[in-house]
C-alpha cells in the first residue's frame, strides 16, 4: 500500500502544481528558443516554456525527505541528480537569455559532468558498492577501483543520451518512464528494495509531466530535467550493479546517442556527406515525413520491446 501511495501522490502533485509552474515561466519569458537548423515544423514551438524537469526534481526532493528513509544509497543518488539537475539549470538559463539556442560550452558542460562522475565513482568504491551483474546469467563480478573509471563514463554518457533524445513532444520523458519502472522488477530480484520507492517516486512525477508534454508540448522538459533524469537511470544502475542491463533498458537512448557519433564522425570523414538527414535519429524520420507523434510513438514501442529483453535477461536472478 505505501509504494502505492507514492506512485500516486507525485503524479497528482505535478499534474496539479504544473500549470502555476507555466504560468510563473511563461511571466518570466522562459521559453524554448528553437534553433533555425532542426526541423521547420519546430518552429511553431519558439516561446513554450522550458524547465518543466526542475519541478520534477524538486517534488522527487520532497517526497524523498517526507516519505523515505536515509541511507548512504539515497544519499549518493540524490548528490547524483541535484548536480546534474543544476549543472543543467544553469545550462537552462544560459539558453534563455541568450542570443541564440546555446547555452553552456559544450566542453565546460563535459568537464563538470565528468567532475560528478568522478566524485560519485570515488563514493561508490569508498562504499564498496562495485557488484556488477552479467545479464542472462545469475552472475556478477565486483569492479573493485574500476568503479570510479566505470562512473567516470557512465554517468555523462547517460545524461547526454537523455538529453540528446529529448526532441520532440513526449519523447525523452515517455522513454525515461519505461526505462524507470523496467529497472523495478529487476531490482526487486537483487534484492535492493530501499530503491524501489524512489523510482517509483520519479517515474510517477515524470508521468506527471509528460501530462502537460504531450504534444503538442505546453512545457518542455529543458536540460534541468533531461540531465537529472538521465543522471537518474545511471546512479540507479551504478547502485545496484545493473548498468550492463543499462543497455537494453535505455536502448532507444542508446541508438538516439549513436545516431549523433555515426553522423558526426561520418560528415569529418568525407568532408561534409550525411548518413541521415539529420541527426539525433528522430529528428531524421521527422524530415522524411513521419508526423511527430508517430516518430514519439514508435520509439517509445521501441523501448518498451528493450526493456522487455532486459526483463528476460534478469530472469536468472530470480
Amino acid at each position: 500500500m505505501g509504494d502505492l501511495i507514492l506512485f500516486i501522490i507525485p503524479f497528482f502533485l505535478t499534474v496539479l502544481i504544473m500549470p502555476y509552474f507555466i504560468r510563473k515561466l511563461k511571466r518570466f519569458s522562459f521559453g524554448q528558443q528553437i534553433r533555425k537548423e532542426g526541423p521547420e515544423s519546430h518552429y511553431s514551438k519558439e516561446g513554450v516554456p522550458t524547465m518543466g524537469g526542475a519541478l520534477i526534481l524538486v517534488i522527487v526532493i520532497i517526497s524523498v525527505v517526507i516519505f523515505l528513509d536515509w541511507s548512504t544509497e539515497i544519499m549518493i543518488l540524490l548528490l547524483a541528480i541535484i548536480t546534474n539537475g543544476l549543472l543543467g539549470f544553469v545550462d537552462d538559463i544560459l539558453n534563455i537569455k541568450g542570443a541564440e539556442s546555446l547555452g553552456l560550452r559544450a566542453k565546460t558542460k563535459f568537464f563538470i559532468q565528468l567532475f560528478i562522475g568522478l566524485v560519485i565513482g570515488i563514493l561508490l568504491y569508498y562504499n564498496n558498492l562495485t557488484d556488477l551483474y552479467i545479464p542472462f546469467t545469475a552472475n556478477n563480478i565486483s569492479l573493485g577501483l574500476l568503479v570510479i573509471p566505470f562512473s567516470l563514463i557512465l554517468m555523462p554518457a547517460t545524461s547526454n543520451a537523455v538529453n540528446l533524445s529529448d526532441g520532440l513532444d513526449g519523447l525523452a520523458g515517455g522513454l525515461f518512464t519505461i526505462s524507470c519502472l523496467a529497472f523495478i522488477p529487476i531490482i526487486y530480484f537483487l534484492g535492493y528494495y530501499q530503491l524501489i520507492p524512489i523510482l517509483v517516486i520519479t517515474a510517477s512525477s515524470c508521468l506527471g509531466f509528460l501530462w502537460y508534454n504531450v504534444n503538442p508540448a505546453q512545457i518542455f522538459m529543458g536540460d534541468t530535467g533531461s540531465l537529472f533524469l538521465g543522471s537518474f537511470l545511471a546512479i540507479i544502475s551504478l547502485l545496484t550493479g545493473t548498468s550492463l542491463y543499462l543497455i537494453f533498458i535505455g536502448g532507444v537512448f542508446v541508438i538516439v546517442t549513436l545516431s549523433v557519433i555515426l553522423q558526426v564522425s561520418y560528415f569529418k570523414i568525407t568532408k561534409g556527406k550525411r548518413i541521415f538527414k539529420m541527426a539525433p535519429i528522430h529528428h531524421h524520420f521527422e524530415l522524411k515525413g513521419w508526423p511527430e507523434v508517430k516518430v514519439t510513438m514508435r520509439f517509445i514501442i521501441l523501448q518498451i520491446l528493450f526493456s522487455g529483453i532486459a526483463l528476460i535477461a534478469s530472469l536468472p536472478l530470480i
